[in-house]
């Protein structure tokens, strides 16, 4: 997809969803919201860097009911597609004790990745860098098993996406993937948390993602509607707010940028209203 941004000059759309995601000072602010909640860069943990680095919907609990139903092992060698600043691939690494590769679009999340991997000394299991989701620099059958999360929402070719997945992963081995997906009809409030407009959001019925994976050579082995968890959840994060008079020191907010509240409200409304909702997949290759 081309289109003309307010300045005339043409961006592909992987440029136009890595320059929504670029956010200056990651690293700044972090540090800053450490020193809030009595923590620094010398002493941080996985669980405290949560709190900002899991930038998908219900953070850590989320990540916490997807991964056991991909069935990690100690030693496997995993891909997180779109990692972001490497939450997921962290967790997933000490949890389960397995090597992460990630990849993302945009430059400044694996610069932050990378240094918080430093911090919490993982650079070891945990290896990120900038690479795209359609096109990957792996392999074949180089994984046990891959995951995506809040990822393909920015693509229009999903199954470009899961045959790229199928291609590197090895045989029986398992994609997870956890979006949000179209769920009602309706017009769509943005800007978004992954997109400003529509223009660079792509979002697929449940039953799409199904037709794609299936498609790309996947068996699918359980489809999760998780609508309801998201809804409670950022009721939670609005009474939360409400009582402390403000969004917290470390949050998902800190890689929104300056309209991270729109972005926030307008999502919160478009799960109430029934227009969208987090799925779970789990596919296997057969």
């Amino acid at each position: 997809m081309i289109f003309l941004t307010k300045g005339e000059a043409i961006m592909t759309n992987s440029q136009a969803v890595a320059a929504h995601y670029s956010i200056k000072g990651i690293l700044d602010t972090i540090e800053s919201g450490l020193k809030q909640v009595g923590a620094d860069r010398d002493s941080v943990t996985i669980d405290q860097l949560s709190l900002v680095d899991e930038f998908h919907i219900g953070g850590r609990k989320a990540t916490e009911h997807f991964f056991p139903q991909l069935g990690f092992r100690p030693g496997d060698r995993v891909l997180d597609i779109g990692c972001g600043i490497g939450g997921g691939s962290r967790f997933a690494a000490a949890k389960y004790e397995v090597n992460v590769d990630g990849i993302d679009l945009t430059d400044e999340y694996i610069e932050v990745g990378d240094e918080l991997n430093r911090w919490v000394g993982m650079e070891t299991s945990v290896s990120l860098k900038t690479g795209d989701a359609t096109s990957l620099e792996f392999e074949d059958k180089t994984f046990d098993a891959a995951f995506t999360m809040h990822v393909c929402m920015n693509i229009a070719d999903k199954r470009r996406v899961f045959e790229e997945a199928y291609r590197v992963i090895k045989p029986r081995g398992v994609l997870g993937i956890y979006d949000v997906t179209k769920y009602g009809a309706g017009e769509i409030m943005y800007p978004l948390p992954w997109a400003a407009s529509a223009e660079t959001s792509h979002l697929s019925s449940a039953g799409q993602y199904v037709k794609d994976l299936e498609s790309a050579g996947f068996q699918v082995e359980t489809v999760t509607d998780r609508h309801a968890f998201a809804v409670e959840f950022f009721e939670a994060v609005k009474a939360k707010m409400a009582s402390a008079g403000g969004p917290p020191p470390l949050g998902i907010h800190v890689l929104m940028g300056s309209d991270a509240k729109t972005k926030v409200t307008n999502l919160t409304s478009n799960l109430i209203n029934g227009l969208v909702a987090p799925f779970e997949f789990v596919a296997r290759k057969l």
